[in-house]
Order: structure tokens, then C-alpha cells, then sequence
């Protein structure tokens, strides 16, 4: 089987790489051997990571990986691309206002014209606050055989779009979880951990991403990600915090720089920042083996919530509609986040509180989520 993935991918968070590992396990469980060509706006970059991973893939894949890598933005490359391969697959990550959007849609569209199976692999949708970008959306929903989304909330926002144009698409759009999850589990199964090292608490930030907000509240946020965690070293005073980026690029905002800005600032001793890049392996391990983990990206709160369990969450998405607080409610049924979960986009006054720190851990139901990784595997067996 040969498979072109297309997506953000050329600049990937860690998230990103989760997914993609995903897709390799899910292709590899259906198809047995696969080419994979991936599509990247920055190839030099997916080359990096491709290779930093390289060894996890080996891991699950028990051979090396058959895979190209292209740009995506060169329209000759990305047609060449889906002309060779068999299924092309949007590879998770949300479909947002992004003017890449359209590069995705014409993916999609070609691909049907040339007679190939195309798949929407655990996207999310939104936010698109931005009106050109709504029928990019509905074009890839249009030429995918097969949608499926990371998220209730993703389907609830595409029906808020278009409660119609969404029922047009209900005989072939399915819900599940995120793909990320698909590696994650993996990971764990591995076995292959270390012996804990001195305590410390893991902590991912990044800096506010405007295109998440509809008003300008940037800098009270990061003012506040600045105070709270200053705070937070006096709180948990003798024990080392550890600054775990999710991202190490500057497109997309390299996570070390938001956290460099905010050690010097405070001049805290006890935070240490992690500005080696580590892969995706050293990172899994990175929030598995703290006492504590705080988590701000998306995948940093999936991949704290699923390999530890002891974290507290701060959601920079929209209140009640954004894909962390999405993922918090389908996966905690009993309210263990409750007390957890902060939403920076609605800070009063006084900033972030001080969590109680509690040394207790959320129990993941495993199979409830393989259940939801079984759509992912179903799909792929129906193509």
C-alpha cells in the first residue's frame, strides 16, 4: 500500500510527531507493508524529526520505515505525490484558518480525480474565525471518502457552521479520539522505562497563540503564565520544575523561547529549562517519570492525562468549545479534573490560583479508548 499523508507537518509540535507515529502503527496493523510519502511545508525539518523518531518507529514497526518526504506547498510535488499512492490521508491536527487550509482541500480534490481513496485521519475542526477558509473546509469534507474527527467538539463546531452541509456528510463522518493516542498506548505497553530520577515536576507553556482568541488578551495572559509561575516555585520549594517544550521551531512558535523569556524574567533557580531538543520517545518518558506535570499545548495535556495522570491542565482554547477542554470532557466522566483545569482566556483579575498540590493520579480507561481506536483501524481495512 502507498499512502501520502499531508497536513501541518514541516512544522511539527511533538504532538504532531504522536499522530504521525499513530498513523505509521494503524497503517502498518492494516496494510502490513506501506510507503508512506509525507507532505511537508518545511521538509528540512520533517527530515530532522523523522530521524529523531526513527528508532521508536522501529519499535512497533519491526523494520525501518519506507517513507519519502515532500513539500507540500510545490503543487508539482504534491501532485506527483498523490498520482503514486494508493490513499491520501489528512494526518490529524485541526483544520483551522490556516491559509495552508486550501493546499489540503486541492489535495483532496485531486486525489478524487484521479480515482484515489481519501481519509480525514482524527482532525479537528476549527476555530475558523476567518470567513475565506469555511469552504476549504467543506471541499476536503466533500472529496474525503471517510471523516474522522479527534472530537465531539469538532462536530458540534462543524454543525454550528452548517447543521445542514454536516448532515450531508453523516453516512461517512464518524467521531473517535485523537491518533496521538494510538503511540501513546504503545509507549506504555513498551515497558521500556528507567528507573525514576530525583524528583521533579514536569511543565509545558507556550506563548498565548492569538489565532485561538477573538479578542487581543496575549500579554495579560503570558503576564500571568510569568506570575503563576513564580508562584509555583515558591510553592513547591526544594523540588526541581522542569520546562518540557512541545515545539522546537521557530514557525509555530519554538516553545524554549516563551520559556527562556520567563526564566530570566523571574530569575527562578529552581526551573530548568529543557532547550536540547529531546524526540518524541524522550518526551513521552519526560512526563511519565515526574511527581507532577502541568500541561498547556493540546498534545502536552493528552500526553500528561494518558502516561501520568498527576496533572493539572491550562487551556488556552475558547471556554466550553476548544479541543483541550473537548478532550478533558470525554475522557474524565467522573470529574477528577474539576479542580485541574484552569481556562486562560477567562482569567479574572487575580491571574492564575495556586493549585493544592494532591498526590493523586487519573485512571485512564484503556478500553474505551482502544474501542475509539478501532474506527480508525476499521476504516483502514475498508479502504
Amino acid at each position: 500500500m502507498k499512502v501520502c499523508v499531508v497536513g501541518w507537518y514541516g512544522t511539527e509540535t511533538i504532538g504532531d510527531r504522536a499522530i504521525l507515529a499513530g498513523i505509521f502503527d494503524f497503517l502498518s496493523e492494516a496494510y502490513g507493508d506501506f510507503e508512506v510519502k509525507l507532505g511537508s511545508l518545511f521538509p528540512f525539518f520533517s527530515r530532522r524529526t523523522f530521524s529523531e523518531d526513527a528508532e521508536f518507529y522501529r519499535s512497533f514497526l519491526k523494520s525501518e520505515l519506507k517513507g519519502q518526504i515532500f513539500e507540500s506547498k510545490k503543487r508539482s510535488q504534491l501532485d506527483d505525490a498523490i498520482k503514486t499512492s494508493d490513499l491520501v490521508i489528512i494526518g490529524g491536527g485541526p483544520l483551522m484558518h490556516i491559509n495552508d487550509l486550501f493546499m489540503l482541500e486541492y489535495a483532496m480534490k485531486r486525489a478524487k480525480k484521479l480515482g484515489k481513496a481519501t481519509l480525514v485521519f482524527g482532525c479537528g475542526v476549527g476555530p475558523l474565525f476567518k470567513k475565506r477558509h469555511k469552504p476549504a473546509l467543506w471541499g476536503i469534507m466533500k472529496y474525503a471518502d471517510q471523516i474522522i474527527l479527534r472530537d465531539q467538539r469538532s462536530l458540534n463546531y462543524m454543525q454550528n457552521l452548517s447543521s445542514s452541509k454536516t448532515k450531508a456528510l453523516e453516512t461517512k463522518l464518524k467521531v473517535a479520539v485523537d491518533p496521538s493516542i494510538k503511540a501513546l498506548l504503545r509507549f506504555k505497553k513498551s515497558g521500556f522505562f528507567k528507573e525514576k530520577e530525583n524528583p521533579y515536576v514536569a511543565i509545558n507553556l507556550r506563548e498565548f497563540p492569538s489565532e485561538y482568541a477573538k479578542d487581543d488578551i496575549g500579554k495579560k495572559v503570558n503576564s500571568a503564565l510569568s506570575n503563576w509561575l513564580n508562584g509555583l516555585s515558591e510553592q513547591l520549594a526544594g523540588k526541581e520544575i522542569r520546562l518540557i517544550p512541545m515545539h522546537y521551531f521557530h514557525i509555530g512558535n519554538d516553545d524554549r523561547a516563551f520559556m527562556n523569556s520567563l526564566r530570566f524574567a523571574q530569575g527562578i533557580e529552581s526551573v530548568k529549562i529543557q532547550n536540547e531538543p529531546l524526540n518524541l520517545f524522550e518526551t513521552m518518558l519526560a512526563f511519565k517519570e515526574a511527581d507532577i506535570c502541568f500541561g498547556m499545548r493540546f498534545h502536552s495535556v493528552i500526553f500528561q492525562t494518558i502516561l501520568n495522570g498527576n496533572n493539572y491542565v491550562l487551556d488556552y482554547t475558547e471556554p466550553g468549545i476548544g479541543k483541550i477542554s473537548g478532550f478533558i470532557d470525554s475522557i474524565d466522566k467522573e470529574g477528577f479534573y474539576n479542580e485541574r483545569y484552569i481556562n486562560l482566556q477567562n482569567l479574572g483579575a487575580e491571574g492564575i490560583s495556586q493549585h493544592e498540590m494532591k498526590d493523586q493520579a487519573f485512571q485512564v480507561n484503556e478500553e474505551e479508548l482502544k474501542k475509539s481506536l478501532s474506527i480508525f483501524e476499521e476504516s483502514l481495512q475498508k479502504i
